[in-house]
């Protein structure tokens, strides 16, 4: 089921385990890292649609290369006409290739005081003039991905979801948690089980999903049609790979991240943003408490490299 065909629009995505968005994770580096594991699809970091009209540099978060194979890029904010304008602009201008995505689910502070994210989601009329703004705009697929609800024990879903669809979404994902929840607790699926029944757009599920056969159980459950795997995949984007890899192989892609992000940045502002990367990929790992303090403190890519390949190719077990 995971390996099977879902056509998003005109576009036939050849898998159903997804990458999902992360601020500051699922860079273009990274994306092509999952690509070249397995990764059928992907969605760039967020970007504001304000800040692509004023001309930030944000833009480039969504830049892409054909080594990072299919996926959308995704924005966010509150304002239909502008959205709408600057999803044109994205299409216009090549940096939407299989389609736009929306943001109405982050939980960031930052981003809901501005009613952005999973403010939205207070807002259900708001939210469907939005996605119908945009899907009038552009010739490719609108999705959405949203979350539970906002408010403790909320579920919003089986409204808003049915109003997405009739205002031209082309796919929603859900992540089974509400906004104050943040990433607490246990993502809910049932909700996304009961919504798989009310709309017939392709529905993706999200939240507390680490492995190829936690998403094949999810999507048995549910009939949810993919999913999305997030933080799941920090760290650990071996997840997409249908072999088992070993520690020499896992550091060969963890050499390739760090070159992808040199290539992509320049050395000395690639090395600051690769310290959580290798952080994470020495993650239960004996020895990794040690590494961890060498890896925030380097400078270099063979600074960095060094405690990473020492724990790998040791004679260290698992702890």
């Amino acid at each position: 089921m995971l390996d099977s065909v879902l056509r998003l629009g005109n576009t036939a995505v050849e898998g159903r385990l997804w990458l999902a968005p992360m601020a500051g994770v699922t860079d273009l580096p990274f994306r092509v890292v999952t690509a070249q594991l397995g990764c059928p699809f992907s969605v760039t970091e967020m970007v504001s649609a304000k800040g692509i009209y004023y001309g930030g540099k944000s833009i480039e978060l969504l830049q892409h290369t054909p080594e990072q194979g299919k996926g959308l890029v995704q924005i966010f904010g509150r304002e239909p006409e502008l959205m709408a304008d600057m999803a044109k602009k994205l299409y216009e201008e090549g940096y939407a290739r299989e389609g736009i995505d929306v943001n109405m689910g982050c939980p960031a502070p930052k981003i809901v005081k501005n009613g952005e994210g999973s403010a939205l989601l207070q807002e259900p009329e708001l939210c469907a003039k939005i996605i119908g703004a945009m899907s009038k705009a552009i010739p490719l697929p609108v999705t959405v991905k949203i979350r539970k609800g906002f408010f403790e024990g909320e579920d919003v879903t089986e409204t808003l979801c049915p109003m997405l669809e009739d205002a031209g979404a082309a796919a929603i994902a859900i992540h089974g948690r509400t906004r104050v929840q943040m990433y607490s607790g246990k993502a809910d699926w049932e909700c996304i089980a009961r919504v798989r029944k009310l709309v017939k757009i392709p529905l993706i599920g999200n939240g507390d999903v680490d492995s190829r056969e936690t998403a094949q159980k999810r999507m048995e459950e549910t009939g949810c049609d993919g999913v999305l795997i997030g933080r799941g995949a920090f760290g650990n984007p071996f997840v997409f790979s249908k072999e088992r890899l070993t520690d020499e192989e896992k550091l060969k892609v963890i050499e390739r991240h760090l070159e992808l992000s040199i290539q992509y940045r320049g050395e000395k502002a690639a090395i600051p943003l690769m310290r959580k990367h290798m952080c994470a990929y020495l993650k239960g790992y004996r020895g990794a408490a040690k590494a961890k303090t060498e890896i925030l403190s380097a400078c270099t890519r063979e600074a960095i490299l060094a405690p990473v390949r020492r724990v790998l190719l040791g004679t260290i077990d698992k702890e």
